[in-house]
């Protein structure tokens, strides 16, 4: 009975040491390099202590045995602002399968951490972009700046276009964008207005697009508008005050 007892143990303490063995998971991180909107000076937005099974450039794969403690640290984490699913309005398409994603922030700018179709989870900043053109320096200028989900990826080319204002529709309430917002170090937001004024980080080149270098830091300014059962956000004609058409 004895014999039968030890051998029992010693079975039993094998399984454990080969099923310790079989879990390959190490601690990693993950980053993603951006321009900051702070000081336009490249900058690293970083998640670490990962408990990934596998990892491929700045991405990992998680266990699914891994899973909750991996969903309660991010959750858990000083970064972490919510989940949504993220539209990526440059080309038509959802991010992530179209599967609702981490939405993170360092206070500098915003990050999507979803899983692709590899099953890597991987970070992508929230940024829009405008193009126009500055007729005293003789640039294309850019200016990018942090944007809500839906609205992730857009690019306006005023190359093409004169406004005298953009105005776009949008899913969310005022109050999801003030709060969005106001985890942005330099936002400044007008409650009364609805008046949102942020930091862009501003790049300009050549009319051909070339020799790209940095120009500091912008201002961006958008109103929220909701009308006619429909919401929108409307970038008045100041955010292109150097608007002249290309001949």
């Amino acid at each position: 009975m004895k014999k039968v007892f030890f051998v029992l143990v010693v079975v039993i303490c094998l399984i454990v040491v080969l099923l310790v063995g079989c879990d390959k998971s190490f601690d990693t991180f993950i980053r993603m390099d951006y321009m900051s909107k702070t000081d336009g000076l490249q900058s690293v937005f970083t998640i670490t202590h990962i408990n990934a099974v596998d990892k491929k450039d700045e991405s990992v794969k998680i266990a699914k045995k891994h899973f909750e403690e991996f969903d309660n640290a991010i959750r858990k984490s000083q970064y972490f602002f919510g989940t949504d699913k993220v539209y990526n309005a440059n080309n038509d398409r959802m991010l992530y399968g179209g599967e609702k994603c981490y939405i993170m922030t360092d206070g500098d700018s915003y990050f999507a951490f979803g899983k692709n179709n590899e099953g890597y989870y991987k970070l992508t900043e929230l940024k829009a972009t405008f193009y126009f053109y500055d007729d005293s320096g003789n640039k294309i200028i850019h200016k990018s700046f942090s944007i809500f989900p839906y609205l992730n990826g857009y690019v306006y080319n005023a190359l093409q276009d004169t406004p005298d204002e953009l105005l776009l529709v949008v899913p969310y309430e005022w109050n999801y964008v003030k709060l969005f917002y106001s985890r942005l170090e330099y936002a400044q937001i007008d409650d009364k207005l609805m008046k949102i004024v942020i930091n862009a980080f501003k790049g300009a080149s050549d009319k051909d697009y070339n020799d790209l270098s940095e120009n500091g830091v912008d201002k961006i300014v958008f109103y929220y508008i909701s009308q006619d059962n429909l919401n929108y956000i409307k970038f008045p004609i100041e955010n292109f005050g150097l608007l002249d058409k290309i001949d």
